[in-house]
């Protein structure tokens, strides 16, 4: 006890009953980490390995041999004028830069920022972007069931409209994109507040 408590006795804490006993206890063991815990494989559904195994087709058919095939001239003046804009060049006399699907735009120069100037590069923000629709399903999870999910992550995954999309130079992807993600944050909306959906 210092000599302030003893001075004045109504500030000294009262000794509570079994003081002494919580003090002998040695210290309580820090809880495990994530890393500790185990993986049990029993707990692992069969949809969600075929879930696994769609999602993983579906980005590698985004993603293989992107460059397999020389941009097509629409192709080509996307990515001219995404390529302007990363570095700063003014176009040729008479041409503009397009005053829709910027978005879009300022994804294709970010790629050429990254990762150079190649066809590959250039088709690399439409390949992400398609890889986003499919992520963008699982946000829909607590909506559906496994195998609905499925459903809808197959059809996404192997359709030949959203694979040539994803593959394009092309600002229709940003599109399927956003409407995908407008689509899901209102649905995901009704699930935290349903008095906030229309």
């Amino acid at each position: 006890m210092s000599a302030a408590e003893a001075d004045n006795p109504s500030r000294r804490v009262p000794d509570l009953p079994g003081d002494d006993a919580a003090a002998a206890l040695p210290p309580a063991a820090p809880a495990p980490s994530v890393l500790d815990r185990g993986f049990a494989l029993t707990a692992v559904s069969w949809w969600a390995i075929l879930l696994t195994a769609v999602t993983g087709v579906g980005v590698a058919l985004r993603l293989a041999a992107l460059d397999a095939y020389a941009l097509a001239e629409r192709e080509a003046t996307w990515a001219f004028n995404a390529f302007s804009l990363y570095r700063g060049e003014p176009l040729p006399a008479g041409e503009t830069l397009p005053t829709t699907a910027p978005l879009f735009l300022l994804l294709e120069a970010f790629a050429f920022f990254l990762f150079g100037a190649t066809d590959a590069t250039a088709r690399i923000a439409p390949a992400v972007l398609g890889i986003g629709i499919l992520a963008l399903l699982f946000a829909l999870r607590p909506l559906l069931s496994t195998p609905r999910l499925l459903g809808m992550t197959v059809v996404a995954a192997l359709s030949p409209s959203l694979v040539f999309a994803s593959r394009t130079v092309d600002p229709v992807i940003a599109v399927a994109f956003c409407t995908t993600l407008l689509v899901v944050a209102v649905l995901r909306a009704g699930i935290a507040r349903p008095e906030a959906v229309i």
